[in-house]
C-alpha cells in the first residue's frame, strides 16, 4: 500500500473522472492506468531540457547576479517556518480513514463535501503585518500568504514590493492599482506588447488607457512570468473539470481586493509570477525555496498578490503553498534600475498627458461609489425628472423642429471639419478636436477598518493521505522526482492527476 497526498477538492475531482467511466471501477484502477501509461524519465528527459523551462536551472536570468550576494529571499531557504511546512504541510495532520474519504472505491453516492467561508484548518504562524524591521531597517512590512488567500499591500513610491517562494513550485497572481485613482490599474496587454509574454527584471509595468504610463518596474527576477493565461476562474473549473465551488484566482483576488473597495469586476488579467508557458501551454513550475521577483513602485500603489488556486494543472505542480510578501525601501541602484527601464522601454518618448477633461458631467462621482445622494445621480434631481422643463418632449429646444436640431444646421453638418470651431472646450491646442468625454473624478482607494477576511473554500484544502494498492517497482521507475515532485506522496499525486486531467480530455493545457 501507499498513501495518494491531496486535498478534499481534488478527491472530489478523481471521483468525478471515476464516475463518468465505467471502465475504471476504482481509484486503484485509475492509480494502475495512470502508472501503466507514465512516461519513463528517460523517455520524458525533453521536458525537464527544454530551454523555456530549464534554462532557470542553468543560468540565473537578467538581473539576478545583482542580487544574488543578499537576496531578499536567503534566509527562507533555513526559515524555521518552510522547515516546519516541509515536515507538516497545510492540513497535513489530517489522516483520514478510506471509510470516511467517501472516494469512489467504496462510496458512489457519497455525499457532497460541504463548503463555505470556513477558517483554514491549519493556519500559517506570522500571516500578519509585521511593523518591526525584519532583516534590516529597510523593510516595512512582511507578509506570509496562505494558500487560498492574497493580501491588498499598500507601495509607496521609491518602494519594493518583493514576492519570494518558501517551499517553491507556487504560481501567484498579481493585480496592481494606482491608490490615487482606482481607475487606473496594471494593462497586462499593454505590458506583454512591450515587454514580451515574459517580463523580466528591467521591463516595466504598464497602466491602462488613458494613462498609460509607467507604473513600476521589476527590478530583480529569479524565476518566469506570464502573461498569456488568464486567471483561473469558477467558469474554467467548470468547463474544463467539471468541479464547483473549489479554490481560484477569481474569487481569491475578489476577496482580497475588498478590503480597499474595490468591486469585484474591477479585477483586472493578472500578471502570472512564478508561471512558465509557452505556445499555450502550461509547463512545470520550475520556481525554488527563495526564488524572488521584486518590483519598484514609480507612483503610490495598491499591490494584490494572491496564491493561485490552481491544484489541477502544472501552473503549481499539482499544489499549494505558502509564498512570502516583503515591502521595503529602495536603494539608490534600484532607483537608477528603474530610471534607465523606464528609458529604455519609452523608446522615443512618452506621450504628453491625455486630454480629457477630470469630473465633467458625465462623471460627477465615482460609478462605483453608490451614493443616492449624489445629486447628480438622485431620482430627486430635476435633471432626471420627467417634469423637468430640460428634458420636456414639449421643450422647444427637444423638438424637431427646433433650428437648433435641424440637419442643415452648419454646427451639426457631418461636413463640418471642426464641428463649431469656435467652442474652446473641445478643440485642442494642435486644431484637432479633443475627445468629448470626461473621465470620472479621480476616487483614491483607501482601506476599511472594518474588513474582516472571508475566504472561500479554505477547509478543501486540508491534504489527506488516501491509502491506494500500487505496483511499486512500476512506481520506482516513473516516479521521477525532478518532474513530478520532492517526495513519493507527491509523485504519487502527480503522476495520477496528470493522467487523470488527461483522461478527461477537456483541458488541454498541461505539458
Amino acid at each position: 500500500m501507499a498513501a495518494l497526498r491531496i486535498n478534499d477538492q481534488q478527491r472530489e475531482f478523481l471521483a468525478f473522472v471515476i464516475a463518468r467511466d465505467p471502465a475504471l471501477t476504482s481509484l486503484t484502477a485509475l492509480v494502475t492506468e495512470a502508472l501503466t501509461q507514465a512516461p519513463h524519465p528517460a523517455r520524458a528527459a525533453h521536458v525537464r531540457t527544454d530551454p523555456l523551462t530549464a534554462a532557470h536551472d542553468r543560468a540565473d536570468p537578467p538581473g539576478a547576479a545583482h542580487d544574488r550576494a543578499n537576496p531578499p529571499g536567503a534566509r527562507l531557504r533555513d526559515d524555521p517556518l518552510a522547515a516546519r511546512l516541509r515536515a507538516d504541510p497545510p492540513g497535513a495532520h489530517i489522516r483520514a480513514d478510506p471509510a470516511a474519504i467517501a472516494h469512489a472505491d467504496d462510496n458512489p453516492d457519497r455525499a457532497e463535501p460541504a463548503h463555505g467561508d470556513a477558517p483554514h484548518p491549519n493556519p500559517l504562524p506570522d500571516a500578519h503585518v509585521r511593523d518591526e524591521p525584519v532583516r534590516g531597517e529597510r523593510v516595512r512590512a512582511e507578509h506570509v500568504l496562505a494558500p487560498g488567500t492574497g493580501k491588498a499591500v499598500e507601495v509607496r513610491a521609491g518602494e519594493v514590493l518583493t514576492v519570494t517562494q518558501i517551499l517553491g513550485h507556487q504560481c501567484v497572481d498579481l493585480n496592481v492599482f494606482t491608490l490615487a485613482d482606482r481607475h487606473e490599474r496594471l494593462h497586462v496587454g499593454r505590458t506583454r506588447g512591450i515587454a514580451g509574454t515574459h517580463p523580466g527584471a528591467g521591463d516595466v509595468l504598464w497602466s491602462n488607457t488613458p494613462w498609460e504610463r509607467p507604473i513600476a518596474v521589476i527590478l530583480r527576477s529569479t524565476a518566469r512570468t506570464d502573461t498569456t493565461f488568464p486567471f483561473c476562474s469558477r467558469l474554467i473549473y467548470s468547463a474544463f473539470f467539471g468541479m464547483h465551488g473549489r479554490t481560484n484566482c477569481e474569487q481569491i483576488q475578489q476577496e482580497a481586493q475588498r478590503e480597499y473597495g474595490l468591486l469585484p469586476w474591477e479585477m483586472h488579467e493578472s500578471l502570472n509570477l512564478f508561471m512558465s508557458t509557452e505556445n499555450g501551454v502550461i509547463q512545470r513550475n520550475t520556481a525554488r525555496p527563495g526564488d524572488h521577483i521584486a518590483f519598484l513602485a514609480l507612483h503610490d500603489l495598491l499591490m494584490i498578490p494572491n496564491v493561485c488556486g490552481d491544484d489541477l494543472t502544472n501552473c503549481s505542480n499539482f499544489g499549494l503553498r505558502p509564498v512570502r510578501v516583503t515591502v521595503m525601501a529602495a536603494t539608490a541602484d534600484d532607483h537608477e534600475t528603474g530610471r534607465r527601464a523606464v528609458a529604455r522601454a519609452a523608446g522615443l518618448g512618452l506621450p504628453s498627458p491625455a486630454p480629457f477633461r477630470r469630473g465633467g458631467a458625465m462623471a460627477q462621482r465615482s460609478p462605483c461609489s453608490g451614493s443616492p445622494a449624489d445629486p447628480a445621480r438622485s431620482p430627486a434631481d430635476p435633471g432626471r425628472s420627467p417634469a423637468n422643463s430640460a428634458r420636456s418632449p414639449a421643450d422647444p429646444a427637444r423638438s424637431p423642429a427646433d433650428p437648433a436640431r435641424s440637419p442643415a444646421d452648419p454646427a451639426r453638418s457631418p461636413g463640418d471639419p471642426g464641428r463649431s470651431p469656435a467652442d474652446p472646450a473641445r478643440q485642442g491646442a494642435s486644431g484637432r478636436l479633443d475627445p468629448p468625454a470626461s473621465l470620472p473624478a479621480a476616487a483614491r482607494l483607501q482601506r476599511d477598518p472594518a474588513y474582516v477576511p472571508a475566504y472561500p473554500y479554505l477547509a478543501r484544502l486540508a491534504t489527506i493521505d488516501v491509502p491506494v494498492a500500487l505496483d511499486a517497482a512500476r512506481f520506482a521507475e516513473v516516479r521521477d522526482f525532478a518532474r513530478y515532485g520532492d517526495d513519493d506522496a507527491s509523485a504519487l499525486r502527480d503522476i495520477v492527476l496528470s493522467h487523470a486531467i488527461d483522461r478527461l480530455g477537456a483541458f488541454p493545457g498541461n505539458a
